[in-house]
């Protein structure tokens, strides 16, 4: 399904209030009239994070008409992908516009939800069923990619034109051996090593242990973007883990010690003071007006994304199972509704925010309400020599499938990554149950390791095609995409840009995806894959089933897929991309607020620190 995020942005907003300021809601759909009344509370009753989303209800409240009159649009309209629809989609809403219109028909409430929201969600993207129809949809996106990368060639002219930067990045997490694996950390390191393998001047500053401040020297090869760990003077690329209350962990002390030591390391710089600033995701925001540089943030996921997780599960759930939210997620709404108050006060402070999927940069204009001129979409990337396809006679290819016992004439699913259950490898495992057990021609190879995992090995013991790989290097890893037939990303997350769907693409698998935020980058129509409701599983399996039908059109896909990836997400085009940012911010600094007080952190995961205001002079 393809729907437009501006208005339902503001309308989860309403949510939240709902929970920090004990608010309810209710929305009629025989009158189109929409009311907001406060619960009774007691006089002890704090509401907190109430003034920081009061005048955002105010602005829902002027555009409940319209959100109204669009949610029968989106009814009556569906998602027709023929000429025009793109007028048509704008007007849409998120997932559960028809659960407001059906709510007084008297039909049972879930029999209702089940048939109509499955039912649109089958229809809602177009299936081409011929090569005519695949290109006429592969050209209309493809003026938006190719304009992207015409910007971020803008990158490599103003650094050849105004010499390389200074800059500072922040980063709660580096790569071992410093702190653990995980996706943060190494975007940060890819990003920082790339920025410093163009000749920029980068030094990362990062938690460390309480008692043991470090710099780690690093020489990173243009050439390969090989980083490697150097002797001090020799490098390329610092890192300086300043004192946390851990080693990780964000804490006041490390906003302290890690703005120390941007100080000192300035003064030993040309000129005494970096030119740019740059965070992963909350690393410098408390210290965003302390910092004396423009800054410049990128969210990998906001607060209001994590709300939108513990929704997103509710709604698996109740479509697989018809259970109730647990317990778990209603007390993890009210934590992660406290944060996201805080957070919309602290985005203010933020001069530059850079976003990697369209659906987050959405979320920032709309919901949050950034100026469009201080948010920027820059894609994630990795390194596009690691993953390309391989001929179907490749003996790497070849020697794969025969060790996996894979034959000709198969059909072959795969999945992968963190085997853990907001991946969405419950829905795929229940999907992937019925069409193996349908079709002896189909296997399914599980790459990555996991809790979840049980769920797969649940059906290779029940004697179904099931092949569990284990976590892949990258050489076995780029052949493991190259070697299968599509590519299915199950994931209920609603913040990032997942790794695992641009390493597919570049690849030149097809693609299945949840249809999410993440997706909606990644496949933003059929020409690039096809995209399934969530919890639906007869719609995964449909979208699944369509490639196997389809084979013809599954190749050309990935075609399409590799040909949009080598613009929009390689490590080349994301450096750059970064560049054209930095030195436009460095160009034209923008003003923001002189928070001076105290910093704070909320420990509800993940963890997010701000600046409070100077308190007046008493």
């Amino acid at each position: 399904m393809r729907r437009a995020s501006g208005r339902s942005g503001t309308f989860l907003l309403l949510l939240v209030a709902s929970v920090v300021c004990g608010t309810g809601i209710f929305v009629s759909s025989g009158s189109l009239a929409w009311s907001v009344f406060k619960s009774h509370q007691s006089s002890a009753t704090v509401c907190k994070g109430c003034d920081a989303l009061e005048f955002r209800l105010t602005e829902v409240e002027r555009e409940r008409d319209d959100l109204l009159v669009q949610a029968e649009h989106a009814r009556l309209l569906g998602s027709s992908l023929r000429k025009g629809s793109e007028e048509a989609q704008s007007s849409s809403l998120e997932e559960g516009s028809e659960e407001v219109h059906s709510s007084s028909t008297g039909t049972d409430s879930k029999e209702v939800l089940t048939s109509s929201l499955a039912k649109g969600s089958a229809e809602a993207q177009r299936e081409p069923q011929t090569l005519a129809d695949l290109r006429a949809l592969f050209d209309e996106e493809l003026p938006r990619f190719q304009h992207y990368k015409a910007t971020a060639l803008e990158g490599e002219r103003l650094r050849a034109e105004r010499g390389p930067l200074k800059i500072a990045g922040f980063t709660r997490l580096w790569p071992p051996p410093v702190h653990g694996k995980g996706g943060m950390q190494y975007h940060a390191m890819h990003l920082y090593s790339r920025l410093a393998s163009l000749g920029h001047t980068v030094h990362v500053f990062t938690t460390g242990t309480p008692n043991k401040p470090e710099t780690h020297h690093f020489a990173v090869d243009p050439s390969t973007l090989v980083v490697k760990p150097s002797d001090p003077g020799k490098g390329n690329l610092w890192v300086h883990q300043t004192p946390s209350k851990k080693s990780g962990a964000y804490a006041v002390r490390w906003f302290a010690s890690a703005l120390d030591k941007f100080n000192s390391v300035a003064k030993d710089l040309p000129g005494g003071s970096f030119d740019v600033a740059h965070s992963e995701s909350w690393a410098a925001v408390a210290n965003s007006y302390q910092l004396g540089v423009p800054l410049a943030v990128t969210w990998h996921g906001s607060m209001l994304d994590w709300y939108r997780n513990e929704l997103n599960q509710i709604i698996q759930n109740v479509r697989l199972k018809g259970n109730l939210p647990s317990e778990g997620n209603v007390k993890r709404l009210t934590e992660l509704a406290e944060s996201v108050a805080f957070e919309t006060y602290a985005l203010q402070s933020v001069p530059h925010h850079i976003v990697i999927s369209d659906s987050a940069k959405s979320d920032l204009i709309s919901a949050d309400l950034i100026p469009e001129s201080r948010v920027h979409l820059v894609y994630n990337g990795v390194n596009e020599e690691n993953f390309k396809p391989l001929a179907a006679d490749s003996p790497v290819r070849a020697a794969f499938r025969s060790k996996h016992k894979l034959l000709q004439t198969d059909f072959v699913v795969g999945c992968g990554g963190r085997l853990t259950a907001e991946k969405g490898h419950g829905q795929l495992a229940k999907a992937m149950g019925s069409i193996l057990g349908a079709h002896r021609d189909v296997i399914l190879l599980v790459a990555g390791t996991g809790g979840e995992g049980k769920k797969y090995e649940k059906l290779r013991d029940a004697g179904l095609r099931v092949v569990m790989v284990g976590m892949l290097g990258q050489g076995d890893l780029a052949t493991f995409y190259a070697s299968i037939d599509v590519f299915v990303d199950p994931y209920w997350q609603h913040h990032g840009l997942n790794t695992v769907m641009i390493e597919a693409s570049l690849s030149g698998t097809a693609l299945v995806a949840t249809d999410l935020a993440s997706s909606r980058t990644t496949i933003p129509n059929a020409a690039f894959g096809q995209t399934f409701g969530l919890g639906f599983k007869d719609d995964l399996e449909r979208a699944i089933m369509y490639f196997k039908t389809h084979p013809d059109i599954r190749r050309a896909v990935g075609k399409n897929l590799r040909q949009r990836a080598l613009k929009l997400f390689t490590s080349t085009t994301m450096a750059t991309m970064y560049e054209q940012v930095l030195y436009s911010a460095v160009q034209n600094p923008v003003s923001i607020m002189a928070l001076e007080g105290e910093v704070a952190c909320k420990d509800a995961y993940p963890a997010m620190c701000y600046r409070k205001p100077k308190p007046p002079p008493s």
